[in-house]
This record gives C-alpha cells, structure tokens and sequence, in this order.
C-alpha cells in the first residue's frame, strides 16, 4: 500500500513538474516590462528619497575633491582637517566610455550624512581646445532626439536603484562657450538645450529614477555676452528644475584678470537666479591668493552665507582643487584653511546627517 501510495505521488509530482516546464516559456513570452504581477509575485520595491529640500534654517555646505567617485579617502582626509563632514560632497562624470553611476561612492557618501552632487558632462574630455568644443556626437540636438539613449537610460536605471538622495547637475555652465553643449557652440541652440534638458529629465523619470534632484546651474559671466546667451534663454521650465545653481570664482589678479569681493563674485548673478523662484546653490566657488587676502575673502564668504545671503542662499559648495595658476584649495596658505575651518564651524552652516529630502514612499517601476 504504501509502495503504491509513493508511486502515485511521484508520478504526480512528475506530471506537476512538466507542466510548469511547458508553462514557464509561455508565461515568460507573455510578462514583459510594465505588465501587472499578482501581488504575491512582485519584489519589495526598494523605497527611494526624494528631492532634496532646502533647511528650514541654515544653509547646506559641501565641497568638490578630485576623484571621489573612486577614493573616498579623500572625503575622511577633508573632515579630519576642517573638524566637520561636508552635508554635500561634488563629483565630474564625462559621458566619454559611458561609466556607470558612481553607485558605490554615493552610497558610502550616503550612510556617512553626505549628499553626492554628480557633475553629468556629454563630452569627451581632454582634447586640443577647438576638437574639445567641436563633438557633433554630443551635440545638444542628438541627445534631445534619443541618440544617447541607450546609456542614459542605463544611468537612470543605476541612479534609481541606488535609491539614496543626489543632485544631478547635467549641462552646466551652458551660457559658456568653453564645453560642447555651450549654446553657442558645437552646431548647439537654446532650443536645442532646452530639449535636450527636457529629454534627459523624462527619461529619469520614465526609469523611476525620482530620487533624483535636477540642478540646473548658469555661469556668473556669460561668454560670449550677448542678449541670446543669457542664462534665462536656456531655463528648461519649473517642471524640470529642483534647485537653480551658480559657478562664480574670484580669480584675483593672475593672468590679467581682477580681484572681486565676495559681493562682487556672486551678488548680481543671485539677483538674476532668484527670480526663477527655486532654492539656491552656489555649486562652485573658490578664492585665488594672488592680488588680495584669500583668508579674509573666506571669512567674508561665511559672513555672507549666515548674515546677508541666509534665506537666499541654500547650499555652497567649495572647489577644493588647482586649476592652472590657480590655487582654490584651503590649504593653498594655513590662514586660508583656519578661515574655512572656522567658517564651517559657524552657526547655521550645515554639516553631514543634516540634509533634508522628501520622502515619496516606495519606488516606482521603471517605465511605470
């Protein structure tokens, strides 16, 4: 009895095993991306950040460090010398190779309280000046129509799935005409710009990828400097913009340029940026030595950020790096360090695990 029991389960067994055999390639022709599973086949989806919000007091501080999206050591390095961790660290991605997102930096940016702002740039960096400017394969027009599409969408996808708060930073400094999606370069137009902004938003947003904040960031001096080529020309819309941006340097007096205050660097482009009605950063700036007191510039950068500029300034962001005779870092002179050491140390700048992001619940399917 109990032989025959065993043989009648397992030849049920082997009926139950072949049918699914022959209904598993029917059931995976027919399940494809967007389709609707039973509740109890779906995953957990991963929940996700959302936008990132200004402080409803104080102003966010960050830095960019070379590399960081390879070595995080720097970051340590950084917060072990001024006492504090920055809330935003910066990072440069060019399109050239299509690397992957920076998955494994922004998420050990993220457990330590840091917010990773990436640097999105379509360009093949590193050729003779005229071929750097002149890439029709990343001409504004292309990635508007779809060209890069394969591997925007694939950044998307990886942004979404890292699931942790950024900001993206594509296509900066568009009113320059020293990268390849200047417009006024490269074949480009603001209309082209504009598109192509709006493209790269939806697929985002067509891959799930909400975690996402768009900034969209202007140059404090327009070049060339014609009535075409003024930021506002290039705004992409409300719809498609989280936070609004300014790079603005004093360059002090090398190479024949002219040494600015801290009002005179940033004031009359915040004036022009504030009338788009979104939250303020300035995602780069930084202080040459030559031609004044680079020390005394920083401390009346802090100055600024807690006295004139709180409320209209929310975040900004130190470029920690030389760029030719130019030397932004703090520890160009120990007076500027100790500047910038006491400046983040003030009342109301905000450090790491101090930022602020909505929280949207769980996340959407890519293309739901």
């Amino acid at each position: 009895m109990r032989r025959s029991t065993a043989i009648a389960a397992g030849a049920l067994a082997i009926l139950l095993v072949a049918g699914l055999i022959v209904l598993f390639p029917q059931l995976a022709n027919r399940v494809r991306p967007g389709d609707q599973l039973p509740s109890w086949a779906r995953p957990t989806p991963t929940p996700l950040a959302g936008t990132i919000q200004p402080a409803t007091a104080g102003t966010y501080w960050g830095v960019f460090l070379p590399r960081v999206e390879l070595d995080q050591s720097g970051v340590t390095g950084f917060t072990a010398r001024v006492g504090r961790q920055p809330a935003i660290v910066s990072m440069y991605q060019q399109w050239w190779g299509e690397p992957a997102f920076p998955t494994t930096a922004a998420r050990w940016l993220q457990r330590r309280g840091s917010v990773p702002l990436v640097v999105w740039e379509p360009w093949r960096p590193g050729l003779p000046q005229a071929q750097a400017i002149d890439q029709p394969a990343y001409r504004l027009a292309a990635i508007a129509a779809g060209g890069l599409d394969a591997y925007v969408r694939r950044y998307a996808h990886q942004a979404r799935d890292y699931a942790g708060p950024l900001f993206l930073e594509p296509l900066h400094e568009m009113n320059g005409n020293w990268y390849p999606w200047g417009g006024t370069v490269n074949g480009n137009t603001a209309a082209d710009y504009i598109a192509a902004w709006r493209h790269l938003h939806d697929v985002f947003q067509e891959e799930g990828a909400t975690n996402v904040t768009w900034l969209w960031t202007a140059n404090r001096d327009t070049v060339p400097n014609t009535p075409g080529n003024q930021p506002a020309v290039y705004w992409p819309g409300p719809a498609y913009v989280d936070w609004v941006g300014l790079d603005a340097y004093n360059w002090g007096t090398a190479e024949h340029k002219q040494w600015t205050t801290v009002t005179q660097t940033l004031g009359p482009s915040l004036a022009a940026l504030r009338a788009f009605g979104k939250p303020i950063i300035v995602a780069e700036t930084a202080c040459a030595e030559q031609g004044g007191d680079k020390a005394a510039w920083i401390t009346s950068l802090f100055a600024a950020l807690t006295g004139s500029y709180s409320g209209l300034v929310r975040a900004a962001v130190w470029f920690n790096e030389p760029f030719g005779v130019f030397d932004w870092r703090i520890s160009s002179s120990p007076a500027a360090e100790a500047a910038f050491t006491a400046g983040v140390a003030l009342p109301g700048l905000l450090s790491a695990s101090q930022v602020a992001w909505s929280t949207p619940g769980p996340a959407p399917p890519p293309g739901g």
